[in-house]
């Protein structure tokens, strides 16, 4: 089963907002790009640069989240994994 974690969210929550602030989920290609969020999402895709992404939110209030363990041992906050077709938090 592939895990598309960030189009799911994407999708449901296209048109949310919270205490009149829109949610915006994006797709970064670069990590100069990472400066203006407050979660970042790491897919399974980028796990070859997780330490790129993770070092550039470091020391800022970032909740970083990824989708494998692989991500809590780069130093990830948390991680989302799927079992028998149900999505976890680790």
């Amino acid at each position: 089963m592939e895990f598309a974690f960030g189009t799911s969210l994407a999708e449901m929550t296209r048109g949310t907002t919270v205490h009149d602030r829109r949610l915006e989920i994006r797709w970064m290609h670069k990590p100069q790009e990472l400066s203006w969020c407050q979660i970042l999402f790491v897919s399974r895709s980028e796990q070859k640069r997780y330490n790129q992404a993770l070092d550039a939110v470091r020391g800022r209030m970032v909740l970083t989240v990824g989708e494998t363990p692989e991500f809590l041992a780069a130093g990830g906050i948390m991680s989302f994994c799927s079992q028998q077709e149900r999505f976890n938090l680790t």
